[in-house]
């Protein structure tokens, strides 16, 4: 079971959808969708859909709501792609089950809708009986990058709490951006941010 947070999925592209054409995901929240009867608790906010709404088409929800169109569909094709669509390009999981989320990227407290997102994938996933790795192509260039704030934490407690919990996230992407946290390694150390330095990895490139 994948669960992926970004932009917004194409949930009908083949990619995602079985031999049969069935879709291959499980359940979808919209954090940006106004309060209603398929809002997600104990979050309050958004709309959720489950695999038999999408199915019959009672699923609104578009990757098209944000400036960077098309990036969580091309992310989760990356992730979990079956290549149905040309035969070719699968990704790295072709017959995981999905879960998305796509994020409201201008909420007030955005880092916090991202915890939220965690905790609805792994509660989901639990509910399916499933162990799950999301994926987190997605970053902020505010905060205090140091992994102590409160979402943060939090999330980090979601992936203790019990075995079959994983996390993966993008790196750098940032450029010359001065954000970067610099500490000397322990043998507690389990993350570090790389600064940047354009005459080792090249122009134009994070890390």
């Amino acid at each position: 079971l994948v669960g992926v947070i970004d932009t917004g999925l194409d949930f009908m592209h083949p990619d995602f959808q079985d031999t049969s054409g069935n879709t291959r995901v499980m359940a979808l929240w919209d954090q940006k969708y106004p309060i209603a009867a398929n809002t997600p608790m104990p979050y309050n906010y958004g709309q959720q859909w489950d695999s038999t709404d999408i199915n019959t088409g009672g699923c609104p929800h578009l990757d098209s709501a944000f400036i960077y169109y098309g990036h969580g569909t091309s992310v989760t094709g990356t992730a979990v792609g079956n290549g149905r669509s040309t035969g070719n390009y699968i990704g790295a999981a072709p017959e995981a089950d999905i879960l998305f989320v796509a994020s409201d990227f201008y909420s007030s407290n955005w880092s916090m809708t991202v915890a939220d997102a965690v905790d609805w994938i792994f509660r989901k996933a639990d509910t399916l009986g499933k162990p799950c790795v999301i994926n987190l192509s997605l970053g902020a260039y505010t905060g205090s990058h140091d992994g102590k704030d409160p979402a943060t934490l939090y999330v980090d407690s979601l992936l203790t709490a019990k075995g079959g919990r994983a996390m993966c996230a993008a790196a750098g992407n940032a450029g010359q951006l001065p954000f970067h946290v610099g500490y000397d390694v322990t043998t507690d150390t389990n993350f570090t941010w790389f600064e940047y330095h354009s005459n080792v990895l090249g122009s134009g490139t994070g890390g």
